[in-house]
Protein backbone atom coordinates (compact mmCIF):
# COMPACT_ATOMS: atom_id res chain seq x y z
CA UNK A 1 0.00 0.00 0.00
CA UNK A 2 2.91 2.34 1.01
CA UNK A 3 4.99 1.33 -2.01
CA UNK A 4 1.87 1.76 -4.40
CA UNK A 5 0.86 5.48 -3.00
CA UNK A 6 4.49 6.07 -3.39
CA UNK A 7 5.05 5.40 -7.01
CA UNK A 8 1.99 7.53 -7.58
CA UNK A 9 3.45 10.47 -6.23
CA UNK A 10 6.46 9.86 -7.96
CA UNK A 11 4.08 9.91 -11.33
CA UNK A 12 2.31 12.49 -10.66
CA UNK A 13 5.75 14.10 -10.26
CA UNK A 14 7.35 12.77 -13.46
CA UNK A 15 4.52 14.28 -15.15
CA UNK A 16 4.34 17.72 -13.77
CA UNK A 17 8.22 18.25 -14.19
CA UNK A 18 7.69 16.98 -18.12
CA UNK A 19 4.21 18.84 -18.75
CA UNK A 20 6.01 21.93 -17.19
CA UNK A 21 9.28 21.56 -19.39
CA UNK A 22 7.18 20.73 -22.71
CA UNK A 23 8.96 23.28 -25.34
CA UNK A 24 6.63 24.70 -28.12
CA UNK A 25 8.59 25.93 -31.04
CA UNK A 26 6.84 28.38 -33.53
CA UNK A 27 5.56 25.93 -36.30
CA UNK A 28 3.38 24.06 -32.89
CA UNK A 29 2.30 27.42 -32.01
CA UNK A 30 -1.88 26.74 -31.90
CA UNK A 31 -4.50 27.53 -29.59
CA UNK A 32 -4.68 23.97 -28.73
CA UNK A 33 -1.06 23.94 -27.34
CA UNK A 34 -1.24 27.23 -25.84
CA UNK A 35 -4.42 26.87 -24.18
CA UNK A 36 -3.36 24.42 -21.21
CA UNK A 37 -0.45 27.10 -20.13
CA UNK A 38 -3.09 29.94 -19.55
CA UNK A 39 -5.75 27.52 -18.07
CA UNK A 40 -5.29 24.77 -15.62
CA UNK A 41 -1.81 24.14 -16.83
CA UNK A 42 1.11 23.91 -14.87
CA UNK A 43 1.56 27.33 -13.12
CA UNK A 44 5.48 28.25 -14.00
CA UNK A 45 7.14 31.73 -15.14
CA UNK A 46 6.96 30.70 -19.04
CA UNK A 47 3.11 30.32 -19.01
CA UNK A 48 2.45 33.34 -17.48
CA UNK A 49 5.11 34.81 -19.93
CA UNK A 50 2.89 32.82 -23.09
CA UNK A 51 -0.14 34.39 -22.10
CA UNK A 52 0.96 37.80 -21.58
CA UNK A 53 2.67 37.46 -24.66
CA UNK A 54 -0.31 36.91 -26.89
CA UNK A 55 -2.09 39.58 -24.85
CA UNK A 56 0.14 42.12 -26.70
CA UNK A 57 -0.41 41.27 -30.00
CA UNK A 58 -3.14 43.65 -30.43
CA UNK A 59 -1.31 46.07 -29.70
CA UNK A 60 1.01 45.92 -33.28
CA UNK A 61 -2.50 47.17 -34.87
CA UNK A 62 -2.06 51.01 -33.17
CA UNK A 63 1.19 52.73 -34.88
CA UNK A 64 -0.41 51.50 -38.52
CA UNK A 65 -3.62 52.70 -37.72
CA UNK A 66 -2.29 55.71 -36.20
CA UNK A 67 0.10 56.19 -39.15
CA UNK A 68 -2.89 55.55 -41.85
CA UNK A 69 -5.23 58.12 -40.27
CA UNK A 70 -2.33 60.72 -40.36
CA UNK A 71 -1.80 60.22 -44.01
CA UNK A 72 -5.95 60.74 -44.46
CA UNK A 73 -5.73 63.86 -42.71
CA UNK A 74 -7.92 62.46 -39.60
CA UNK A 75 -4.90 62.09 -37.09
CA UNK A 76 -7.73 62.74 -34.23
CA UNK A 77 -9.28 58.99 -35.60
CA UNK A 78 -5.49 57.86 -35.75
CA UNK A 79 -5.36 59.05 -31.98
CA UNK A 80 -8.87 56.97 -31.04
CA UNK A 81 -7.52 53.86 -32.83
CA UNK A 82 -4.16 53.75 -30.99
CA UNK A 83 -6.05 54.38 -27.54
CA UNK A 84 -8.45 51.84 -28.23
CA UNK A 85 -5.64 49.15 -29.27
CA UNK A 86 -4.20 50.28 -25.65
CA UNK A 87 -7.17 49.95 -23.76
CA UNK A 88 -7.24 46.33 -25.56
CA UNK A 89 -3.80 45.13 -24.51
CA UNK A 90 -4.52 46.41 -20.99
CA UNK A 91 -8.02 44.41 -20.88
CA UNK A 92 -5.82 41.31 -22.38
CA UNK A 93 -2.96 41.69 -19.65
CA UNK A 94 -5.26 41.55 -16.76
CA UNK A 95 -7.21 38.68 -18.06
CA UNK A 96 -4.37 36.55 -18.74
CA UNK A 97 -3.32 37.25 -15.19
CA UNK A 98 -6.52 35.89 -14.42
CA UNK A 99 -6.54 33.01 -16.07
CA UNK A 100 -2.76 31.81 -15.78
CA UNK A 101 -2.80 32.38 -11.75
CA UNK A 102 -6.48 31.48 -11.85
CA UNK A 103 -7.37 34.62 -10.05
CA UNK A 104 -10.57 36.93 -9.72
CA UNK A 105 -10.53 40.09 -11.82
CA UNK A 106 -10.16 41.73 -8.63
CA UNK A 107 -7.00 40.45 -7.73
CA UNK A 108 -5.44 40.42 -11.03
CA UNK A 109 -6.36 44.22 -11.43
CA UNK A 110 -4.43 44.74 -8.62
CA UNK A 111 -1.62 42.30 -9.30
CA UNK A 112 -1.22 44.45 -12.55
CA UNK A 113 -1.52 48.04 -10.86
CA UNK A 114 0.56 47.74 -7.93
CA UNK A 115 4.38 47.26 -9.74
CA UNK A 116 3.53 50.63 -11.24
CA UNK A 117 2.38 51.92 -8.07
CA UNK A 118 5.38 50.65 -6.30
CA UNK A 119 7.27 52.23 -8.81
CA UNK A 120 5.24 55.94 -8.96
CA UNK A 121 5.82 56.64 -4.88
CA UNK A 122 9.42 55.46 -5.14
CA UNK A 123 10.46 58.14 -7.72
CA UNK A 124 8.09 60.01 -5.79
CA UNK A 125 9.99 59.44 -2.78
CA UNK A 126 13.31 60.00 -4.32
CA UNK A 127 12.49 63.43 -5.67
CA UNK A 128 11.54 64.63 -2.19
CA UNK A 129 14.88 63.27 -1.08
CA UNK A 130 16.53 65.31 -3.89
CA UNK A 131 14.11 68.31 -3.01
CA UNK A 132 15.37 68.27 0.22
CA UNK A 133 19.06 68.17 -0.07
CA UNK A 134 19.51 70.66 -2.82
CA UNK A 135 20.74 74.34 -1.63
CA UNK A 136 18.05 77.24 -2.09
CA UNK A 137 19.27 80.04 -3.76
CA UNK A 138 18.24 83.48 -2.47
CA UNK A 139 18.59 86.20 -4.82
Amino acid sequence: SSRASRRERTCKTRTHITASREHITPNQLTPNKVAPYCRGGPKTPGSLLVCLSFAVIPGVLGPPLQYGATLLGISWLGVICSLLAVIWVLVLQVLSLREALELQTGQAILLFILPGLFIFFLCLGFIFVLAGTVPQFTG
